[in-house]
């Protein structure tokens, strides 16, 4: 894509990117649950050929983003879709292919952590990408399963299951791909425990209560990107829950660490390839570290819909109006 640059800036509502409180309570609980243990950052020099390095100083997202990472979690995860829609009448089989699943997501992870330090911008932007495809590539895996299984199985491991998972606050109400991973590692432990110290024998029960724990939460993630004004406000929220998961340079992360100093959109581009010519925004971040002195950073993040929202407002705002709501077009 051959891109034009342009810098205009346009001030931004101070009160946007403000993260609701119950989301944080549920992620605090989570945390907590799971545990926040993660392996040593990369150093600069363990950077592979051609990668982007960003120092802990400047934070700032790369100009062209690492799609090396993106596109082989894409190829990943469509390969193991194709495979797994002739597992999901064996409801052991698929379990299993879920349970790898969700190994594959951890090691791609880790693999990016070679590159881009965990807990910074670009892997929270790469890992996040890769956790939100996939969960679209796993509805369908498990609508197929409730099709070939429609009575769930309520005996003894299921309940055991359900009176652990009961022990989490329930999942926030735009539920993302990252809070999926989180819900199914926590999943996938309880299982583990129940099945292999909890003197459970129902493994049927406790595969059952995973996979329909997971169906339920990929189609809560469905709802909140079901039409591009909701991916929109969905893509605004992950820009709120990143700066949450940001470490500062003390290794402080959380919800009171980024105190938020300016916020613009910024028009940075015109996409020559379209026609007409579509100009493209991103958010700009002014933000300092309430806990790390002389932390400080400018991050930016793009807006990928921002156009293609204020076109569907407009044409909604333009269609007839009855006592029902808006008639959809014909």
């Amino acid at each position: 894509m051959r891109m034009t640059r342009i810098r205009g800036w346009f001030r931004a509502a101070p009160t946007a990117g403000v993260v609701r409180r119950h989301f944080l309570v549920f992620m605090g609980a989570l945390f907590l649950l799971v545990g926040t243990s993660a392996p040593a950052l990369a150093q600069p020099g363990d950077a592979g050929p051609g990668s982007q390095v960003t120092s802990p100083s400047k934070y700032r997202m790369p100009k062209v983003l690492p799609n090396q990472f993106t596109s082989f979690a894409g190829d990943s995860l469509r390969a193991w879709a194709r495979s797994a829609v002739s597992k999901t009448r064996d409801r052991a089989v698929l379990f299993a292919a879920v349970r790898d699943l969700f190994s594959m997501n951890t090691r791609f992870a880790d693999r990016v952590t070679t590159i881009y330090p965990r807990n910074q911008l670009e892997w929270l932007v790469i890992t996040d990408r890769a956790a939100d495809s996939l969960a679209v590539r796993l509805e369908p895996v498990l609508d197929a399963y409730g099709d070939a299984y429609p009575e769930e199985v309520l005996t003894g491991g299921r309940i055991a299951f359900e009176d652990r998972m009961a022990r989490i606050i329930g999942p926030p109400g735009r539920l993302l791909g990252f809070h999926l991973v989180m819900l199914a590692g926590y999943a996938l432990a309880q299982a583990d425990t129940l099945l292999t110290f909890g003197n459970v024998v129902d493994a049927a029960g406790v595969q059952d209560g995973v996979l329909r724990s997971l169906q339920d939460w990929v189609q809560l993630y469905r709802q909140v990107h079901d039409d591009v004004i909701a991916r929109h406000e969905s893509h605004l929220n992950t820009e709120d829950w990143i700066l949450v998961r940001l470490e500062d340079n003390c290794g402080n992360k959380g919800a009171d660490v980024w105190a938020m100093k300016e916020m613009y959109v910024a028009k940075v581009g015109v996409d020559s390839t379209k026609t007409p010519p579509e100009e493209q925004f991103a958010h700009e971040y002014t933000i300092a570290s309430r806990k790390c002195p002389g932390d400080q950073r400018v991050v930016y993040f793009d807006m990928p819909l921002f156009q293609d929202v204020q076109k569907e407002v407009f044409r909604r705002a333009k269609e007839p109006k009855t006592q029902e709501g808006t008639k959809k077009p014909e």
